[in-house]
């Protein structure tokens, strides 16, 4: 023997377990129990998932700036190196090394070639850091999309379904 939903009452001490609201109806003595999504479940998941997208676009934005540097390191190396003349470049015998450099470019290109030398092993320790932390970085971005991936699937899952507007 069915109840009608009219008659039915809760004692005000009963608090509802689940996160979703429920509505029941009465059909010739048939109880039937609807359930509606929680609409603040819903927007804290979305609100998580919009965190969760932009802390990826942080990092992101923090490996391009790493890798930026990193090419800019290279490419600053490149030029000091590309600047200083090789013996290969000079042709045979010590009269041609006269045609190309003057002792002044000489010592100045020495002198740059010092500094690089001194400052190659700062630069190259920096430059293994920087790839370490994008590698981090990409492994966190890896994971922070399967866990949005995931919130996305629940947040589609705890939604209505979208009705046609006419």
């Amino acid at each position: 023997m069915a109840i009608p939903a009219s008659s039915e009452r809760r004692p005000a001490s009963v608090k509802q377990v689940s996160s979703s609201s429920s509505s029941s109806s009465s059909s010739r003595g048939v109880q039937v129990v609807g359930v509606r999504p929680d609409p603040t479940l819903a927007e804290k998941k979305r609100k998580q998932y919009e965190d969760l997208v932009a802390q990826i676009s942080d990092l992101d934005a923090e490996r391009g700036a790493d890798n930026l540097r990193i090419l800019e390191i290279q490419k600053e190396e490149n030029d000091v190196i590309s600047s200083i003349p090789k013996r290969d470049n000079y042709p045979k015998g010590s009269e041609g090394k006269e045609e190309y450099t003057t002792d002044s470019e000489l010592a100045s290109w020495a002198e740059k070639k010092e500094v690089f030398d001194a400052g190659k092993a700062d630069k190259d320790t920096l430059v293994v850091t920087l790839q370490g932390h994008t590698d981090q970085l990409v492994s966190d971005v890896f994971a922070l999309n399967e866990q949005a991936d995931k919130l996305c699937k629940e947040i589609n899952a705890i939604s209505p379904p979208l009705q046609a507007k006419d």
